[in-house]
């Protein structure tokens, strides 16, 4: 994936370019207010002509049709608006899943993740788990690919087709109790439909799709929508052999999962490989995981960042020269809005990203 994106002028007055070969991977830090979703909205008109498809994950309503401060193009021409809900999008439907070594996931490894992925999300016990995973086999023996209704369709022929008491066998009535144990929870999945069979066709073209993400206010729901929609998304770019390049936007990224073996994990280790590339937008680094995930991009950008974080952005700019480490300290604490440090592995470049020279 070959890109050309304008950034802004630094502070000799030229113009400051981006121009990644392959890892196209970029981070974008900074507190509230400082310009990361203008910004990102300004480089992402730039890729609308540039032969890609953006899917942005928009946790902050900021990427939307009527949203306001943002470039006088945004959106680019085109652009969906989905819902995270929409059958046009692959969430309701576990999909055998492209392993790294290029094969695809048996009945029996798809059935697992489901039940674990389940599992996690409603802290299930090990019984529950269990039959989760039988029922989970069972429905994908029957189909190529496991939705949250099929699962709850199982669950409740369950418990209707139950012998009366006594006229059961142990193994029937622990089923039962079971199914009945599981089917009030996946009432909260119930918003995500199967999904629409043709839904890659359109993610294959050059064009922009904004998903809104924000009314999903569990955390570990979004997480867990999230890890399959884009696990299906990777499975059938890396499927197809082809297609155009994409590139996924994550707004308000620091509350997404990026520990070892995650989706995210995977796009930014393996990514470049199938001409898939993140961008990811953070007021803050959470964690360790994701401090250790991000550092894989090939880029950042550093807008102001609070006060407690300005001593951790210094480090990450000049993370073996104290005397540069000392100057980016100084620099970052007098940002103003829509200035910000541009860092590509070598010296770290500020720039106005409000300044355009063409």
């Amino acid at each position: 994936m070959k890109l050309q994106i304008h950034l802004g002028v630094g502070l000799d007055g030229e113009a400051v370019t981006w121009e990644p070969n392959g890892n196209v991977q970029l981070a974008i830090t900074g507190q509230s207010g400082q310009g990361k979703s203008y910004k990102l909205c300004d480089m992402m008109l730039q890729l609308s002509t540039q032969g890609v498809h953006t899917i942005v994950l928009d946790g902050s309503g900021e990427f939307g049709p009527d949203a306001s401060g943002k470039p006088a193009a945004w959106p680019p021409r085109g652009t969906r608006f989905l819902d995270i809900s929409s059958p046009e999008l692959p969430v309701g439907t576990f999909f055998p899943w492209a392993m790294p070594s290029g094969k695809m996931e048996s009945m029996e490894q798809c059935a697992r993740r489901a039940a674990g992925t389940l599992k996690q999300l409603f802290h299930l016990g090990g019984n529950q788990y269990s039959y989760l995973k039988k029922v989970c086999a069972s429905c994908l023996a029957d189909s190529q690919e496991l939705s949250f209704s099929w699962i709850t369709e199982s669950l409740t022929e369950t418990t209707q087709s139950a012998q009366p008491a006594g006229e059961c066998t142990p193994e029937e009535s622990t089923e039962v109790k079971l199914a009945v144990s599981l089917l009030p929870k996946l009432d909260v999945l119930s918003d995500f439909p199967d999904t629409n069979p043709h839904w890659f066709q359109p993610f294959a073209t050059p064009g922009t799709t904004v998903i809104d993400i924000q009314d999903v206010l569990d955390p570990y729901l979004l997480k867990t929508i999230l890890e399959i929609l884009l696990g299906n998304l990777w499975t059938q770019k890396v499927r197809s052999h082809t297609g155009c390049p994409l590139v996924l936007v994550f707004d308000e990224c620091q509350d997404l999962n990026f520990k070892s073996g995650s989706i995210l994990d995977r796009i930014l280790r393996k990514g470049r490989k199938y001409e898939i590339a993140g961008w990811f937008s953070t007021q803050w680094f959470k964690d360790e995981a994701m401090t250790k995930a991000l550092g894989q991009t090939a880029a950042d950008i550093f807008f102001r960042p609070a006060l407690r974080d300005c001593k951790k952005t210094a480090s990450l700019l000049a993370p073996n020269d104290r005397e540069l480490y000392e100057a980016c300290l100084e620099a970052l604490d007098s940002l103003r809005p829509g200035q910000f440090f541009f860092y590509d592995r070598e010296e770290p470049i500020l720039v106005d990203g409000w300044e355009r020279k063409d």
